[in-house]
């Protein structure tokens, strides 16, 4: 069975709503400060991922099995990644900080699309 805090279910689905990416930015940001701190720790955006990626699991377990890993490995591996990339402070990210990594992520989604639907043959 899948279990997931419930606080953190909006975050799940903000990935399918509409807006612009400044305010999906700061809609996933104000989902991952639980405290409230201006801040998101580790901890924060391992719990805020590991509710997207279960509710990702749950659409397509296929791209996790060809993915290799569960849910909660990727939750690891994506939130080691955004703290390594941060720019200062690796105990926490600002808000500067991760709307430059979730920019980074749609850029590189977007180029990943692109480069499938080139290879798929479409224009």
């Amino acid at each position: 069975m899948l279990c997931f805090r419930i606080s953190l279910f909006p975050s799940g689905l903000s990935l399918f709503c509409a807006g612009s990416t400044a305010e999906k930015v700061r809609c996933a940001f104000g989902l991952c400060d639980l405290d409230r701190d201006g801040y998101v720790s580790w901890s924060e955006m391992y719990d805020y991922l590991l509710t997207v990626y279960n509710m990702l699991y749950e659409l397509s377990r296929e791209a996790f099995e060809l993915a290799g890993c569960s849910s909660e490995e990727m939750a690891r591996l994506t939130t080691d990644r955004a703290f390594s990339d941060a720019w200062g402070d690796n105990d926490r990210l600002s808000y500067w900080q991760f709307q430059k990594w979730y920019i980074k992520g749609l850029e590189e989604f977007e180029l990943l699309a692109d480069t499938s639907s080139l290879a798929a043959g479409g224009a």
